[in-house]
This record gives C-alpha cells, sequence and structure tokens, in this order.
C-alpha cells in the first residue's frame, strides 16, 4: 500500500511505517505524476485536491490535517467514492490561544476594562465556540453568529445574531468556514462597509479564511478609519499576501494561528486512525504510544511577578507582536512568499497556554483572568 502524504504532518512515520510504503513530499509539489500510483493522499490547507489531481490515479482515501475543507472538491470525491477525513476541532484550542494573544495586546494598548467590552464571534462551531467561551470567562459581553446554526434551528438558535447587530462590538472575531456561494456565502463576508460600522478603535480578527475578507473593502475601511485594528492572519492568495493590506493591519501572520504541537500531532492522529478505519489497518499501542511521547512537550513553570500586568504573559509563550513584525517586513520586501512556508514551519513547535503552568495566588483575580485565557494556573503559595 503506497501512501504519498504531505511532509509537514507530524509522526506518520512512527504511526504508519510498519503497514505501508510512506512517501513524504513537499505539499505545494503534490501533482498528478505524484499521485498518480498512490493509494491514500494526506495533505494540508496548501493542496488542493480535485478532479484534476486524482483523476488518473488509485487514491480511494483522502485525508487533510485540517479543519478547513474547502482546498477539497467534497463533492467530486463523493463521486467516486473517495473516503474523506478531516481534523475538524484539533487546532481549536490553538486558534483560541492567538485570539487570546491578540485580544491580550489590545487590552495592554486600550487599557481596558473586559466587563465593558461588548465582543462578536462569528463562526460557532469547534473554534468560535471555545473563542466565545474563553471571552465569557473574561467577562466580556459575547454575541454569537452562525446563520447557518441559527436557521438549521439549533439548540442553541436562540441565542445568535444578525451579522449587522456585531457592528457595534469592540472586538470580533471570525471564525467561519470558506463558502463561495449560496445563502450561507462567507466569501467577502467582512466587507468594508462592515468595518466601517464598528467603533471606534474596535479590532477585527480573521483566523479562518483569507477569501472571507473583503480585502480591497478592508483597505478603504482602514484609510478612512486608521483607528480600526485588524488582526490577520488569514489571505486570499497565499503564500502571496497584500502588501497594503499587511502594512495597514494591526498585525499579520502567515496562517498560524492553528499552529502548535499539540494541535498538529492531534490532527494527525485523527487522520491516521480514519486512514487506519478505512483500510482496515491496525494500529498497535506500542506505535500510539511512541508517537505520543515525540507530542508532548515540556516547559518551564511561569510565575506572575509582583506589580507584573497578566495581560502581559500570553506574549511570554506566544509573542504574536515579534512574528508579525518580522512577517511584515517579509511582505513589504517581497510580497511574503519567502517567509510564508519558513515562518509556518518554525512555529510548528509551539506551545499551547494549557500546556504552561502559571504559578499565582490562588483564588485571585489574576488567577481568574489567567484560567481564562486558557493557561493551568497553579498556586504558588
Amino acid at each position: 500500500m503506497r501512501i504519498i502524504a504531505d511532509q509537514n504532518i507530524p509522526l506518520l512515520s512512527e504511526l504508519l511505517a510498519a503497514h505501508v510504503e510512506l512517501v513524504l513530499v513537499n505539499g505545494r509539489e503534490i501533482s498528478p505524476s505524484v499521485v498518480k500510483d498512490a493509494d491514500a493522499l494526506l495533505v494540508r490547507s496548501i493542496t488542493r485536491v480535485d478532479a484534476r489531481l486524482l483523476e488518473n490515479s488509485r487514491v480511494s482515501f483522502v485525508g487533510t490535517a485540517t479543519a478547513g475543507v474547502d482546498h477539497i472538491d467534497r463533492e467530486w470525491l463523493a463521486t467516486r467514492g473517495i473516503g474523506l477525513a478531516t481534523a475538524a476541532g484539533a487546532n481549536a484550542s490553538a486558534v483560541a490561544d492567538y485570539v487570546m494573544a491578540a485580544v491580550s495586546n489590545y487590552m495592554l494598548a486600550e487599557q481596558a476594562d473586559p466587563a465593558a467590552l461588548r465582543c462578536g464571534v462569528i463562526g460557532v462551531g469547534h473554534v468560535g465556540s471555545e473563542v466565545a467561551r474563553r471571552l465569557s470567562a473574561l467577562g466580556c459581553d459575547v454575541s454569537l453568529c452562525d446563520s447557518p446554526r441559527k436557521q438549521a434551528g439549533d439548540v442553541d438558535a436562540q441565542e445568535f445574531v444578525s451579522l449587522g447587530l456585531l457592528g457595534e462590538c469592540d472586538i470580533v472575531s471570525v471564525h467561519v468556514p470558506l463558502v463561495a456561494d449560496g445563502e450561507h456565502q462567507t466569501e467577502g463576508l467582512i466587507s468594508g462597509r462592515f468595518l466601517a460600522s464598528l467603533p471606534p478603535k474596535a479590532m477585527c480578527i480573521n483566523s479562518s479564511r483569507g477569501e472571507v475578507l473583503d480585502e480591497d473593502g478592508a483597505i478603504d475601511a482602514m484609510n478612512v478609519r486608521p483607528d480600526l485594528k485588524l488582526v490577520l492572519d488569514v489571505f486570499q492568495h497565499e503564500p502571496s499576501a497584500n502588501q497594503q493590506l499587511v502594512a495597514l493591519a494591526l498585525l499579520a501572520t502567515p496562517h498560524i494561528a492553528g499552529y502548535s504541537s499539540r494541535a498538529k500531532s492531534t490532527a494527525a492522529r485523527q487522520v491516521v486512525m480514519a486512514l487506519a478505519a478505512h483500510f482496515k489497518l491496525q494500529v498497535s499501542a506500542s506505535q500510539q504510544a511512541a508517537a505520543e511521547a515525540l507530542s508532548v512537550h515540556s516547559a518551564p513553570e511561569l510565575t506572575l511577578k509582583a506589580g507584573q500586568n497578566p495581560w502581559q504573559l500570553p506574549a511570554a509563550c506566544f509573542d504574536i507582536n515579534s512574528v508579525s513584525q518580522a512577517f511584515k517586513q517579509s511582505v513589504a520586501l517581497s510580497g511574503g512568499q519567502s517567509a510564508f512556508d519558513l515562518m509556518r514551519k518554525d512555529l510548528a513547535t509551539r506551545m499551547e497556554f494549557s500546556q504552561r503552568e502559571i504559578g499565582v495566588e490562588a483564588g485571585s483575580e489574576e488567577a481568574e483572568l489567567l484560567s481564562a485565557l486558557g493557561f493551568t494556573v497553579t498556586s504558588n503559595r
């Protein structure tokens, strides 16, 4: 059995080597000739999977180590009876950490009180739900927008509001799949008009898909409203990024919101177990244990020092400002293409907030805040 896989999906050799011929390749170089003799294909979001790629192959299973599936022609796979597995939910905590890092940046810059902030979450799936949970725990007034779930009569449908009502929010975070057309189209959902409707100094975070933001409209809105704060992790033409938009953004990063060692290893295990079920392979307990051991990382405990602002702690674990500065410089010089994949690879070992223990006085306001941000809080008394 022959499997073609993106070389940046971790743990595949440990989980699969005993069963298959595993060929690891650059995800941007996966082509019809590469997959022609493959039985299965494991990809990330940078590889487009459709008829052009698989028409003349014998691939019967596709796994994507991502939550999003806009890079996959699911209808075509279904017509051919090709199995599909995703890693839905694997990166929810990592993306929520990214949003909390941006929120912490906002709090420090604006000296804001969370209890006075109105926040909107667009798209309430695995990621959006976790972001909303943390914002609520911080004391923010959180509104949820999810039109497909509302229309479907979801159990929480009564809580969902229209996109227009989020124009009153100080912070808006976007977590929708890319839908090109139809009743629940998300392409161009965040328009320049919507951004211009936000309150003074409002922040909009897009870590979903670049096409969800109308980039030209955003540029127009930012030129009229320079007080607006855009935090962008995704772009329409990745690995390139719009130089003007990146320059105007408060923070810009190369599609790394969901990048953490835990998220990547969890995603890999999810698609491998789905592949094993599809082909009736047995992944032994020892193989799983070996993979688990490689995915576990330790870090020294952090301590909130006397007089230190707890909003500074996220930067000690994930310095979003430094990442943004490096990416902005690369985009200004060359459009970002040269740095895009390299920076993503370098950030693949990032640890999640929940993996970092922070010593702080038990029951204190600082302990509650840090716990709400997603950290593991331990008593230093």
